[in-house]
């Protein structure tokens, strides 16, 4: 077939396809970028950045104008006088005298004499170093009085350089002091080290001797054979010279010589030691500041090579291949999540992409949050007075509100630009010493609550203190990174309110004399705070590391999501859920069967792992307790007795524990009551038969005369046999008569016993029975006691009820049980319930009403239960006449509620008493 210039294709349809699928091709791409650019996540970041640099440039400011420089300069001063310093001849003659004592044992000389000298002479330089330091400080005081003079100047310069002369003289002498120390230490040390090596080759060769004997003892060889190898090894270990004996006697000796001349030169060079270690942490908090502020630095040009700064990688597209701006994976081992058909996977959080500022800590305080979540509060400041302003000429520009207050001001805010940030405080300064209004109070006027508001908080919700107000109490003073939201009830937010505006407010307030009041917003808000309790959660320190626990372990929630909506996070209320719907698009996802945990519900996961409470309450290590409102749930329970109507398990069947063992039925200290009601009756009955038993004639005298005359014969037997043993290291020259007379007497008195016992015999097992019955009973007694007062004393109430069972199974004593069939069965109850419902519950405990109420309020709820909740269902025991019509018995309640007052106050005084002891009655 012949070619042609014809296609199959249309080529001017193909070029419209080509360039309109380019430029869509194009638009994606760009799409693709934009919305790679503006993930959540990435402004988080950013911002998160942002208040990190800021913060640490104005703790660093802060830093350098209070404590790390003045502390430092005081270490520093220290330094310098511990450099300078003298020794004392005493640590030095002690430390001759060790080296003579030891050239001594090493039969040698040593010569000291050049070290006391210039020991000697570092104690005179120091003397004239101290000398020259008062003339230089005197020096210093008159150079700075009022007119100064040339002369005065002159003469404080050449004073004080004499003082560096003088301190560095004597620096360099202390330096060739304890130079000379450490040589000889150094010394010491060596022969400690040669000696040790000695050993070890003795050692060895000696192992080697054994051997030989070994092998010729194996090999069956000659005696004489057998008896050089062990000369050989007799010769190794014993020789007077070198043998290791003796070798390990001198390394002994080394050792103990070298550690005691360390000891002496320590204790000479601590001041010195002291003095660095507390220069260098003054430091070193200034030095961490410096540090992060570099590394975190983002610009868009440096000053070295190649000049282009991390700033770049931010922009568009760029950002897409080589960002500053990372999502943070966090694996964790061994901790699972179950995926649905999938099985159980290892849990895979992104949580710490959003939350920067997590494991953030104060510099130096690892355990310290670097930010705190947002809290706001009244604070006063106290202007200075007249007579205290800074002295300006007339025509001289106003005061500020930092030289006035000591506060100044960041030209923006952490999170939003126009906030009135706090950016510098001055130590001592007004600013520094403002209070906080107590809360509740406005003014000098206290703030009133309605009753129904008090009275509908405490039915709807009772909660435990605050972790953050514990962890983090309201500080006094204006803080770097405060927040001003209000002066004196103004706002300051938008407009014209700038910070200079602010400051100009501030500066005009202090001239009228008055109080300034600031409403202060402290803190952060989320995802910018860092984790409030880092001495448990998150941080290295910590027993539940980042790199193990992660987050979701403990909050649930999605760990893979990178966008807040798809994290699953749960509102803490429906204010919340509304306002993260509207700003966040926060909505429930129906999808994601793990939702985060509310906020209010976040410590119920501690019990996944912790499941007795009680390791959850504070300790020494942790004297905040790690989940307070779980603690306080726990202890409500048990000490308002919400058992006593409501079932409490803590177990799904006896393998599932499914929440914390909350039951306390039944009450052990109603049975330990109970079994204390027949013991003094039961006590009389054992005296009585112990008193029969030895009125009893046995071979015409009492069992009680028999016992006397028993424990008498038994003394003199003790008393003879001691006697024989004296004699039998006696030198005495009669002591074999003495002996044959002892030994005659302590047969009679061994003789006379057994013949008491075989007289007492019959009555012997009786007496031990009665005395083993009262001691039972006074154990019980004295248990029963322990648990009546202490309920949950575990150890008391295992040995009561081991001593009911064992008494029980005592029915062929000699004379029976101590207790009746009936008290035995308190055993069953004083059992670890496995299962709750056994016991019949009569109501709650009513034992600590008087502190969970007021008499007011007590008083107002017997007498109309309607005051508090109209809806209630408690009777109305003492106001009947209102639902009655017949007259008659209108006039017989009217005399009756003339006793009304007096009842109501009889069981307020029955139910609030402090010290409630329910003795029970005892049986007639």
């Amino acid at each position: 077939m012949p070619a042609t210039e014809s296609t199959w294709r249309n080529q001017a349809l193909l070029h419209r396809i080509f360039a309109v699928s380019g430029v869509l091709l194009t638009l994606t791409t760009v799409w693709m970028f934009y919305k790679d650019h503006y993930r959540s996540w990435k402004p988080v970041q950013r911002k998160s950045l942002e208040v990190e640099q800021k913060m640490t440039q104005w703790r660093e400011e802060q830093v350098k104008a209070t404590d790390a420089y003045q502390s430092h300069s005081v270490f520093e001063e220290q330094l310098r006088r511990a450099e300078t310093g003298g020794i004392d001849t005493r640590l030095i003659a002690e430390f001759i005298t060790l080296l003579g004592e030891d050239a001594s044992y090493r039969t040698t000389t040593v010569s000291t004499s050049k070290l006391m000298r210039d020991a000697e002479k570092l104690n005179d330089l120091h003397a004239e170093a101290l000398e020259a330091r008062k003339a230089a400080k005197v020096a210093s005081q008159a150079a700075e009085k009022t007119p100064p003079t040339e002369a005065a100047q002159d003469a404080a310069d050449d004073a004080l350089r004499n003082s560096q002369k003088k301190d560095a003289a004597a620096r360099a002498q202390r330096q060739r002091v304890i130079a000379q120390l450490k040589s000889w230490s150094y010394s010491a040390k060596t022969r400690e080290d040669k000696l040790l090596n000695e050993r070890k080759v003795r050692n060895g060769k000696i192992d080697a001797a054994k051997a030989n004997v070994d092998i010729a003892i194996r090999d069956q060889k000659s005696q004489a054979e057998i008896d050089r190898f062990q000369a050989i090894v007799d010769k190794l270990n014993d020789d007077p010279d070198y043998g290791y004996v003796k070798l390990n006697q001198d390394y002994l000796h080394a050792t103990t010589h070298r550690k005691d001349l360390d000891k002496i030169i320590k204790e000479i060079t601590a001041d010195e030691e002291a003095a660095k270690k507390g220069s260098e942490a003054a430091q070193a908090d200034l030095v961490r500041l410096e540090t992060s502020t570099v590394e975190k630095r983002e610009t868009y040009i440096t000053s070295s090579f190649p000049w282009l700064g991390k700033k770049i990688l931010n922009w568009p597209i760029l950002d897409a291949f080589g960002t500053t701006r990372k999502i943070d994976n966090l694996w964790s081992k061994d901790l699972e999540i179950g995926y649905g058909s999938y099985g159980n996977v290892r849990r895979f959080d992104r949580c710490t992409t959003c939350h920067q500022g997590m494991q953030k800590s104060l510099p130096g305080e690892p355990t310290s949050p670097a930010y705190v979540n947002e809290q706001q509060f009244e604070l006063v400041i106290i202007p200075p007075k007249a007579e205290e302003l800074p002295k300006r000429a007339a025509d001289s520009e106003p005061a500020t509100a930092e030289e006035l207050l000591g506060v100044r001001f960041a030209e923006t805010g952490l999170i939003r630009d126009g906030d009135i940030t706090v950016k510098f405080v001055r130590p001592k300064s007004p600013a520094s010493r403002a209070v906080i209004t107590p809360p509740g109070e406005t003014g000098t006027e206290k703030q009133e609550i309605d009753g129904a508001v008090i009275r509908e908080a405490a039915a709807t919700f009772v909660s435990a203190p605050s972790v953050e107000e514990a962890l983090f109490p309201r500080l006094p003073g204006l803080l770097v990174g405060d927040v001003i939201e209000k002066v004196n009830g103004d706002d300051v937010f938008g407009g014209t309110r700038s910070p200079e505006r602010v400051a100009a407010i501030l500066a005009d307030l202090v001239s009228e004399g008055q109080p300034i009041r600031l409403y202060v917003r402290r803190g952060l808000p989320n995802p910018f705070t860092s984790h409030p309790r880092l001495d448990l959660y998150i941080s290295d320190s910590s027993p539940h590391r980042m790199q193990t626990f992660a987050c979701t372990i403990c909050h649930e929630g999605q760990g893979s999501a990178t966008d807040f909506k798809w994290a699953s996070h749960t509102p803490n209320s429906q204010i919340q859920a509304e306002e993260w719907a509207g700003k966040l698009g926060w909505f429930d996802n129906p999808h994601w069967i793990f939702p985060m945990y509310a906020q209010r519900f976040t410590e119920s996961t501690c019990l996944k792992c912790h499941h007795e409470v009680v390791e959850l309450e504070a300790s020494e290590k942790y004297p905040i307790a790690p989940a307070p409102q779980v603690v306080h749930g726990y202890q409500l329970i048990r000490k308002y007795g919400c058992f006593g109507c409501h079932e409490v398990n803590g177990f799904d069947g006896p393998a599932k524990r499914v929440g914390p063992d909350l039951r306390l039925e039944p009450n052990y200290f109603a049975v330990a009551q109970e079994l204390t009601r027949g013991l003094s009756s039961r006590e009389k009955k054992f005296d009585d038969l112990l008193k029969l038993e030895l009125a009893k004639k046995l071979g015409g005298s009492t069992v009680a005369d028999i016992q006397k005359e028993f424990q008498a014969a038994a003394g003199e037997q003790f008393q003879f046999e001691k006697e024989k043993t004296d004699l039998g290291t006696s030198t005495d020259p009669d002591k074999d008569a003495k002996l044959a007379k002892a030994t005659e007497a302590a047969e009679k008195a061994k003789q006379k016993v057994e013949a008491l016992a075989k007289t007492l015999e019959p009555v012997r097992k009786t007496l031990s029975a009665i005395h083993a019955n009262r001691d039972r009973l006074a154990r019980i007694r004295n248990l029963s006691g322990q648990l009546t007062d202490h309920p949950e004393d575990t150890a008391a109430r295992a040995e009561l009820r081991g001593i009911l069972d064992e008494d029980a199974l005592n029915k062929e004593g000699a004379l029976g049980q101590t207790l009746t069939p009936q008290e035995h069965r308190f055993a069953g109850m004083l059992k670890d319930v496995e299962v709750p419902g056994t016991l019949r519950k009569v109501g709650p405990a009513l034992r600590y009403l008087g502190q969970k109420l007021d008499q007011p309020f007590l008083y107002d709820w017997l007498h109309d239960p309607t005051h508090f909740r109209p809806t209630t269902r408690m009777p109305k025991f003492f106001n009947l006449h209102e639902h009655l019509q017949d007259p008659e018995e209108e006039e017989s309640l009217h005399i009756a509620q003339k006793m009304e007052p007096i009842e109501i106050r009889g069981i307020m005084a029955y139910l609030t008493h402090n010290q409630q002891k329910f003795e029970p009655l005892q049986p007639p």
